[in-house]
């Protein structure tokens, strides 16, 4: 795990006492009382340093992008026609795609996400948007460290915040802002964090550790 994402971590717990980031991807919250030390977060490991399990993830996030373009031409067709098979598919690729910490496997989120987008909006009764499809789409970004991400990762987020107005069960959570603000973190965009940690605090009184 590269030191930002340690500072992060510490940051987040300290100011929050409310949620916690493991392994370096989205995680479920829990009370916590008061830090005196900073926290050593687990590694993330995604591959081994042998040059066989490089091999073995690249052909994984290959095979998991290739699953995705499959996907996006089979449902070429007007928005609303996606099928529930298709579907069904959509949401453990883009987990898998996430573990990859590449752009193009974040690009690929994205894309699965817009085409989520399109069939609800076109009235697709078999597609039910979570906030957690964002929230894979917001750690995917930020997993790749790219200096681009934290703009791609906030423009999801306003998405979301976007859908939520029609469907408020679509608002932000804890865990939602948890990767919007380690997509900042990964570039040292403190200032960022700061802004987005006081907006998560006065937000359905999130600042509780009874929530």
């Amino acid at each position: 795990m590269r030191p930002t994402s340690t500072f992060a971590v510490f940051y987040f717990l300290t100011r929050t006492q409310a949620f916690v980031l493991e392994n370096g991807g989205i995680a479920s919250s829990s009370r916590l009382g008061r830090i005196s030390k900073p926290l050593t977060p687990k590694p993330t490991i995604v591959c081994s340093a042998t040059l066989q399990d490089e091999v073995a993830c690249d052909k994984l996030e290959q095979s998991s992008i290739e699953k995705t373009e499959k996907i996006l031409d089979e449902s070429s067709d007007s928005a609303g026609s996606l099928r529930s098979s298709i579907i069904d598919q959509v949401f453990p690729l883009m987990l898998t795609l996430c573990k990859s910490e590449s752009t193009d496997a974040a690009m690929m989120v994205d894309k699965l996400l817009n085409r989520l987008e399109m069939e609800m909006n076109a009235g697709n009764e078999n597609v039910s948007l979570t906030n957690k499809h964002y929230t894979v789409a917001i750690d995917a970004w930020g997993k790749t460290g790219h200096e681009d991400a934290p703009e791609r990762a906030e423009m999801v987020m306003e998405r979301l915040r976007r859908q939520s107005k029609s469907n408020p069960g679509l608002d932000p959570t804890r865990v939602t802002y948890n990767a919007l603000m380690n997509a900042h973190a990964k570039l040292d965009d403190h200032e960022r964090i700061a802004t987005l940690l006081d907006e998560m605090e006065k937000k359905n009184g999130y600042l509780s550790l009874n929530n």
